[in-house]
């Protein structure tokens, strides 16, 4: 997701790191003390950094996509980065076969829904009528 975020350095330091929130105990706290990240980036983290609890995936995507702090900008294009990513046919052919067809049809769906509510869908499937 990172290197996709090229040239944009900004961008692309939170697409390299963005997962490592979700995926393990740091935090935030803990990367600003590896990293040199500036408030911009800390804000987008703090908005990719899915909530835990009751949070449905509709509702983290809208907070992406309706923020307005600084960073919010970084956030929005670092999720579609990642959307894209996901949806990469094969990424989606290895993780079908790790979870079965029924599972990624329905998360193939939430993909594209989040990448039209983020503005990140090409053009024809945004069309209305």
């Amino acid at each position: 997701v990172g290197a996709s975020l090229l040239p944009d350095l900004e961008a692309a330091v939170v697409g390299l790191v963005h997962d490592v929130l979700e995926d393990s105990a740091n935090t935030i706290t803990d990367l600003m003390h590896e990293l040199p990240l500036s408030e911009a980036q800390v804000n987008a983290l703090a908005l990719l950094t899915r909530p835990a609890g009751d949070h449905s995936y509709d509702a983290y995507i809208r907070t992406i996509a309706t923020a307005g702090t600084p960073g919010a900008a970084i956030a929005r294009r670092v999720k579609i980065a990642d959307l894209r990513d996901n949806l990469n046919p094969r990424r989606q052919q290895l993780a079908q076969q790790r979870v079965g067809l029924a599972v990624m049809v329905e998360k193939r769906l939430a993909y594209w829904q989040a990448l039209c509510t983020l503005g990140g869908a090409p053009a024809f499937l945004d069309a209305r009528p």
